[in-house]
Order: C-alpha cells, then structure tokens, then sequence
C-alpha cells in the first residue's frame, strides 16, 4: 500500500492586529449583504485572459477566490491572447484592470513561473496562514491559504480560505478535506470568519464532501452544476461558511452556459462556471 502523507506543512506568513483579539459575539449582528465568488480561471488556457478578466467584473464580487492562477510563467504571455504578451501575473493584472486588491497562494513553481489560487476582493487583504496539503505519489502540490479580508461594518475579518483539492484521488481528497478542517476552522481564526472558496473536487454525495461540512457549512442548497461549463454534470465548485457563524443566503447563481460576457459566452471563457452568492452575517 503506497504510503500517503497525513500531515500538512503549516506556515504563518503574518500576524494581525487582531490577532490578540477574542471576538466573542454571542448574537445578533446587524451587516451589509456582500457577494463572495468562486471560479476556476483554467489559467486561461482557453486563450483569453481580457474575457476572464471581463467575466470577473461582471460577477461583481466583493471577493472571489479563483483557481488555476499564473504568475509570470511562459504560458501566462502565450494564453493571454492570439497575440500574446510577456509573461504576467494574472491575479495582479486583474486586481490593477478592477481596481481591486489582491493576494497570490502559491502551489508549486511552474513553466518559469509559479502556479496555484488567488484572492482578489474590493477591500484590503492580508495573507495570513498558508498550508501544504497532504500529498502522495508525487502528485501536484495542493496549498490552501487563509486572507484576511476587512470589510466594512463587519464586526471581524472574513478569513477567505482558497483551496483547490487533488481530482484523482479519492483517499487523498479526503487527507486534504481533513487538513482544511483542522487548520482552517473557527478554532484557528478567534478574531475572524472563516469561509471556504474553492474549486474542491468534492461530489456532493462523497464522504469527503460530509466530511468537511463537520466545520463547514453548504451555501448553495440546490447543489447547482459547475462543471464541465458547456454541459455541467457535477458541483465540485464550493462556497462554505463555518459553522460558528450564521449567514443569511440571499441569492446564489450559476451563469447560464451560454449567456454572454462582452460577446463570449461563458462556456468559451473556462471549463467551469463560477458560484456567486450574495449573503450577509447575521450572527457572529
């Protein structure tokens, strides 16, 4: 039996300055409605980076976690277009083409460059907490990271915790669902709320899927379809709060396939669909 690699490797990047701060909130919070996003970017191998970019502001999120993110590797230039350009960091170019701010969650180094997720979101952001994930027969590094996010009037930080989970490997996935509930819980963020966003390879009816909902928490009840984006047969796209948190779900949306973003429709743009929920904390 090939051995599998239980422990993740944890690093603390920074501290906050809410870091000596217990928030224990025991009640009713009154808070803005805030729209959280997910989207698997495929690095743009679909060649075009401006409809990402594109496709990235019409979602409108206040924060989105995206997947598949390049950062100045060879392939990053020559995806960008038909044309090509140098080789970018894509999160900060979109983060510069929105206005937005940025955090950049490295897996694995990659084509000259670097590869893994991102967080953009209109508010500043702090990376905090960054995990290797159990891993096993030198398949791809898989990472999760933890951004602190201040939104105002939101009586603590939302952590947004990015991941993206192996895809072929069953026990693996659930060694890393694992690592995600014993780093990235309540327990580990006394100041914050934490919120899972991420392409996890979870099918809905897995163990890993019930697994992880021990400390996190379904948004979208429907259990709508992400992936493949021309004809989605499976969710494995996810946003979850915790469980120590209350949240009102006003609205979640999964884009038509074929609808359009600036005259390419979505199924042209990635091979998923993002998940966007608009929500809002109603107790902390």
């Amino acid at each position: 039996m090939k051995k599998l690699t239980l422990l993740a490797t944890t690093i603390l990047l920074s501290t906050t300055s809410f870091a000596a701060t217990r928030l224990n909130v025991d009640g009713a919070v009154q808070t803005e409605t805030i729209r959280i996003a997910s989207y698997n970017i495929m690095a743009s191998r679909m060649g075009d980076t401006v409809a990402i970019r594109d496709a990235i502001k019409e979602i409108n999120a206040d924060i989105i976690g995206l997947q598949e993110v390049d950062n100045k590797t060879g392939r990053s230039g020559k995806n960008f277009s038909s044309k090509g350009v140098e080789p970018i960091n894509q999160a900060e170019y979109f983060a510069k083409e929105l206005n937005m701010h940025f955090a950049f969650c490295q897996a694995i180094e990659f084509d000259g460059g670097s590869y893994g997720h991102a967080i953009l979101s209109k508010y500043p952001v702090k990376t905090i907490k960054t995990v290797q994930l159990p891993n096993k027969d030198n398949k791809e590094q898989r990472v999760a990271c933890a951004v602190e996010v201040d939104v105002p009037n939101y009586p603590a930080p939302i952590i947004a915790v990015t991941a993206h989970l192996d895809h072929t490997d069953t026990d693996l996935r659930l060694a890393q669902v694992r690592a995600l509930n014993g780093n990235f819980s309540a327990w580990d963020f006394e100041h914050g709320t934490p919120v899972v966003i991420g392409d996890l390879n979870l099918p809905t009816q897995s163990n890993e899927y019930f697994e992880l909902q021990q400390w996190f928490k379904e948004t979208d009840k429907d259990l709508q379809l992400t992936a493949p984006a021309w004809n989605p047969d499976r969710k494995i796209d996810y946003i979850m709060t915790s469980t120590a948190q209350e949240w009102d779900i006003e609205n979640v949306e999964i884009p038509k396939p074929t609808a359009t973003v600036s005259g390419k429709a979505w199924y042209e743009i990635s091979d998923h669909l993002p998940v966007i929920v608009d929500m809002k904390l109603t107790e902390k």
